[in-house]
């Protein structure tokens, strides 16, 4: 056993992460934290304790003591740790299954991909069945960050593969999605940008969403849109702007920031751009 040279600890007030190189974190924390990300690999993550609420593609999860569950790589969401009711901390692990790691349980497995172009791959958000082999094997790793020691690489390499084991024997249809960087599938366009034209993205984040290149994306962009993406994005903004307007009798100062734009004389003159009349007219 090796010390903790691979763990570095962050501590502010009521809040600890300790971090396992790049792909390991336990969060212990005493007061509400809200955290908002793009999952660029599958998260695996367990509540140990305390309760842990995650929004993605428009939907709301509310997890507790002892449910676990795996974020799909490339999807924005938000998360919220707290405390559960009772006082009891949150207290979490969150793993990254990065791709080498999963191509590596596969070479060194003999995992055949033959027959799973199927499978649970739409939802962001897949929960994980309350299962002995689950909390055990979370009991295992909350060991190492409640001690001041850690097991060298090869262990815990060895432990990640254990990990990835152990959720293909509790759910084998967890295969297409686990190994879906082998497969060859692109975004549907309009609907990836329908979730994400709200989202304060630069371009290169939004290719990476998208699992490709900023060169790609932009040409498949333009050949489905006819347009480039920035153009496409201020004139989806302001078309939900328009229709939160016009049916919800909303006022431009309620809407400006919900569609995108940091200042109401920016959204404004847009606004008159595309449809020629000031949006506080609508009001």
């Amino acid at each position: 056993m090796k010390k903790t040279e691979y763990v570095t600890s962050v501590s502010s007030e009521g809040t600890t992460v300790i971090h396992y190189k790049d792909y390991i974190h336990y969060c212990h924390i005493t007061s509400k934290v809200p955290c908002r990300n793009i999952i660029t690999e599958h998260m695996l993550v367990y509540i140990y304790s305390g309760e842990l609420e995650v929004t993605a593609a428009d939907s709301t999860y509310r997890l507790r003591k002892g449910d676990a569950y795996i974020l799909r790589r490339n999807h924005l969401n938000n998360k919220e740790a707290k405390p559960s009711d009772n006082g009891e901390p949150f207290e979490g692990i969150f793993i990254y299954l990065t791709v080498p790691m999963l191509g590596n349980v596969i070479a060194q497995n003999g995992i055949s991909l033959k027959n799973s172009l199927h499978g649970t791959r739409k939802s962001p958000y897949v929960p994980l069945p309350r299962h002995a082999y689950i909390s055990n094997l979370f009991t295992s790793l909350l060991a190492y960050f409640k001690s001041d020691r850690f097991p060298d690489e090869r262990l815990m390499e060895l432990k990640m593969q254990e990990i990835v084991l152990t959720l293909l024997e509790i759910k084998p249809e967890l295969k297409p999605l686990l190994f879906d960087f082998a497969l060859s599938s692109k975004p549907d366009l309009p609907v990836f940008m329908e979730q994400y034209y709200l989202q304060n993205l630069s371009l290169e984040e939004l290719a990476r969403h998208a699992g490709c290149s900023l060169a790609t994306f932009r040409k498949d962009f333009y050949q489905t849109f006819h347009t480039t993406p920035g153009r496409w994005i201020l004139s989806r903004r302001l078309t939900e702007a328009r229709r939160l307007m016009e049916e919800e009798g909303r006022k431009p100062v309620e809407v400006y920031l919900q569609v995108g734009f940091k200042t109401l004389s920016h959204f404004s003159r847009a606004f008159k751009e595309k449809y020629g009349i000031l949006p506080s007219s609508l009001s």
